[in-house]
């Protein structure tokens, strides 16, 4: 098996929920970093969803605001201590944000399961 460390950014220029990642074909996905900045002028609401396999959408983070210039890293935890989301091949890690402009940036650890 081999690893490898993937770091996407993606522009969330709609309010309805962006696909910022997908996993490969044949490959898990170790998610490290789920990084939403909003340097609008007013706050923004975002939250974290995940389809499986690519059908249907859950939310797997509940909607938290973002303060105006500001960031949240969704993967961070809570007290500081990290958490792991572990995506499996086809899921569709989505972002969903109440204002247009806000940038995500997603870093994964990617093991290929061949």
């Amino acid at each position: 098996m081999a690893n490898l460390y993937k770091r996407t950014l993606t522009s969330l220029v709609s309010t309805v929920s962006t696909t910022v990642f997908t996993v490969p074909t044949a490959t898990s996905a170790v998610v490290k970093s789920i990084l939403v900045s909003n340097s609008n002028a007013g706050s923004t609401v975002a939250e974290v969803l995940i389809s499986p396999t690519g059908v249907g959408s859950h939310i797997i983070i509940p909607a938290e605001t973002i303060a105006t210039k500001g960031f949240v890293d969704f993967a961070a935890g809570w007290d500081r201590n990290p958490n792991v989301l572990v995506l499996e091949a086809g899921d569709l890690l989505k972002i969903k944000v109440t204002t247009a402009d806000v940038v995500a940036t997603v870093s994964v650890l990617l093991i290929d399961r061949n």
